[in-house]
């Protein structure tokens, strides 16, 4: 098991049971699955209650609290299922909503659409698996400590 956390000081992973450990790339590829999943959920109540503005007002009201309250948090409905963290590389905290918003629109945008995809394969070539989002917000993923030792534990009685 992976046991690094990220040490903003220094600006890499070092051993430490402090607050998390490097999420893998599966991880982040199923949180953003997941995510995706949310999203095109959402699209579709909009389309369903196309003719009703009032359930089709309420659905995006409700949406963008949600919204709101996970990227306060440096989250997604995916990493929050997966116990994933955006924590800031500058302050080794948990990422506030100015690098949250760098990384998800401007930055996923050049992650994407910009570079035909490339700022995501960086991740594969970077030892904290870091995309070209990341290093524009200045953040990397986590997994949770207290969720993998909890894991550990199930498994391990």
């Amino acid at each position: 098991m992976e046991t690094d956390t990220f040490c903003s000081k220094c600006n890499s992973y070092i051993a430490n049971p402090g607050l998390g450990v490097k999420a893998s790339i599966l991880d982040r590829l199923l949180a953003e699955i997941i995510t995706s999943m949310f999203a095109f959920s959402f699209l579709e109540s909009l389309i369903f209650f196309e003719k009703s503005p009032i359930i089709k007002g309420l659905i995006v009201f409700v949406f963008y609290s949600i919204l709101y309250l996970f990227f306060r948090q440096g989250l997604n409905p995916g990493k929050y299922i997966l116990h994933l963290r955006v924590m800031d590389t500058t302050t080794g905290k948990q990422a506030s909503i100015i690098p949250m918003l760098i990384r998800e629109f401007p930055g996923k945008f050049a992650s994407g659409m910009l570079t035909l995809g490339f700022g995501y394969v960086l991740a594969l070539f970077n030892p904290n698996y870091q995309t070209l989002h990341d290093k524009l917000a200045r953040t990397v993923v986590i997994k949770e400590t207290n969720y993998i030792k909890n894991i550990e534990k199930a498994y391990s009685s």
